[in-house]
């Protein structure tokens, strides 16, 4: 086992070391500083000032930063090394005991073994102890070579995660599995740690060897679905940490290898447009990277069913950026909830452009279906096409009523024209009650009393208005009056009532003590006696 005075001597390269230690005997490094818990700032001298940032220095979870070049892109440069050796220098000047402590610790323990005494002791208790030989598996794997070093991360995963059989409660226990997703995550950790030093090649053969074993314990062992499902999360964002990295070609074609057998897993699932394999994968969005990705997609829509197919019809049309007409009429042939699913998933992607069009054609087929015209709706106003989100937002308040649509064309419509399609409304749904209703509360949202009165004038319903009474007795009771007087007359003239009902709408004008309302219309309502069939 090397001695942790061996750590950087373990990580880092021969040529790496001889720069840095360089540096270190020139005295480049200074004001080497512990600037919080567990983090270190400090500054180095190099035909420049560089200043560096390393938290957790020689520990698995070491994270680094440089200012130089050197460092941004290659994630480690000799800057870092020579501050983690200075703090080794200063460590190990700060250890020098100058007197008894007062307690045992395993600091002292370890401070005073040797190498091999604890070597003999671990060795010793991991052949009775299988808890802590697999621990030291999971925590030490990457130090050894295997000849095949992804199966070694799977037998450690295999001896953890055993193979489903449909009774997973009496197979694996909640202990188990728990210890499972602790690995899982401890690996996920090494994975990310060996990315972050440059070591890009064992960090793969980490995520193949854990990745496949996290999907199939979330597909199989539900019992720790929260926690499996927050793990699957995190595996994704690593994957696309990983493809952020500098990566060679040669690792990353590699790497979409692996992810395109991830995607044929049958325990495998898309979820989520932003978290899957394929967008994790595709960073930046360029061609050479889409081309091994469209024809993959398109053997594997053949084969999916249909709760995974608008996933990866959307990824697919979303990487092409363009659709064929055969495309558009496989989509216009799915059901409506398909389709819904379809465009929510497009719309992930901000791909508006390509759904408008096959939603324009659908909708005309399925004029009913509100959920997918408004998201035409939706497609309309990210694609600025206003004339055909004006005409569509009148067309959906024609046929549903809801004031939503008006709110819509408010927002998105000049004046003059909102002015003109209102007009067009009113004269086309006058005769619903619904749609009267509807423009009302639109027009009283926006204090437009002229408006509300003139509508209901235009109505030609007395019983409409008593509705309304209250809020137009508010805003003017001589408006209000004039309002009734001509209706009712309307109403009586036209044959539509009797005087009988115009006395009945009358008689809570006394509770609410319009007596001068109620006097004024009974004056003009005195050529109509009762038995007056007019």
């Amino acid at each position: 086992m090397a001695s942790r005075k061996d750590w950087l001597e373990q990580n880092y390269s021969a040529d790496l070391l001889t720069r840095s230690q360089d540096l270190s005997h020139k005295g480049a490094v200074s004001s080497v500083t512990p600037s919080g818990k567990h983090l270190w700032t400090a500054q180095v001298s190099d035909m420049g000032e560089y200043y560096v940032h390393i938290r957790y220095p020689m520990t698995l979870r070491q994270k680094s930063d440089c200012t130089c070049t050197e460092h941004q892109t290659m994630s480690v440069c000799p800057h870092v090394v020579a501050v983690l050796m200075k703090i080794r220098d200063e460590r190990s000047a700060a250890t020098r005991v100058t007197k008894l402590p007062k307690s045992l610790t395993i600091h002292h323990i370890m401070e005073k073994i040797s190498d091999d005494e604890l070597r003999d002791f671990v060795v010793q208790q991991a052949q009775t102890d299988k808890k802590l030989a697999l621990k030291l598996k999971i925590r030490f794997a990457r130090h050894v070579e295997t000849e095949d070093n992804v199966q070694k991360y799977k037998k450690i995963l295999d001896s953890l995660i055993r193979p489903y059989t449909g009774r997973s409660t009496r197979d694996s226990s909640f202990h188990d599995i728990r210890l499972a997703i602790q690995t899982l995550r401890d690996f996920m950790g090494q994975a990310g740690d060996l990315m972050a030093m440059g070591h890009y090649s064992e960090s793969l053969k980490i995520l193949k060897a854990s990745f496949p074993k996290a999907l199939y314990l979330q597909r199989f062992y539900t019992f720790m679905s929260d926690e499996s499902e927050e793990m699957i999360r995190q595996f994704h964002h690593i994957i696309r940490d990983f493809f952020y990295a500098s990566l060679p070609e040669g690792i990353r074609a590699d790497a979409i290898g692996f992810l395109q057998d991830i995607s044929l897993l049958s325990y495998y699932e898309f979820r989520d447009m932003e978290d899957n394999v394929v967008s994790v994968s595709i960073i930046p969005r360029t061609k050479d990277r889409q081309t091994s990705w469209i024809p993959h997609l398109k053997e594997l829509i053949k084969k999916s069913g249909e709760d995974q197919r608008p996933f990866l019809w959307a990824l697919l049309l979303w990487i092409k950026n363009d659709s064929t007409p055969e495309e558009k009429e496989e989509l216009l042939l799915w059901r409506p909830d398909m389709m819904v699913k379809w465009v929510d998933n497009m719309h992930q992607k901000n791909a508006w452009h390509l759904t408008a069009p096959v939603l324009e054609t659908y909708v005309k087929k399925n004029i009913s279906d509100a959920a997918l015209s408004d998201r035409l709706l939706q497609a309309y106003e990210h694609n600025r096409q206003k004339k055909e989100y004006s005409q569509l937002a009148s067309d959906l308040f024609y046929r549903t009523a809801h004031i939503t649509y008006l709110q819509k064309l408010d927002k998105h419509t000049p004046t003059a024209t909102l002015t003109r399609m209102l007009a067009q409304i009113e004269k086309k749904t006058i005769r619903s009650f619904r749609h009267v209703d509807a423009l009302i509360s639109f027009y009283l949202s926006q204090q437009k009393i002229d408006s509300v009165r003139l509508l209901l004038h235009k109505a030609g319903n007395v019983f409409w208005l008593q509705k309304y009474e209250d809020i137009l007795y508010e805003h003017g009771h001589r408006e209000l009056e004039d309002l009734y007087r001509y209706l009712m007359i309307h109403s009586l003239n036209g044959g539509k009532t009797d005087l009988q009902d115009i006395r009945s709408l009358m008689a809570g004008w006394t509770t609410k003590r319009w007596h001068n309302l109620r006097r004024n219309i009974e004056k003009a309502l005195d050529d109509y006696p009762e038995n007056n069939p007019v």
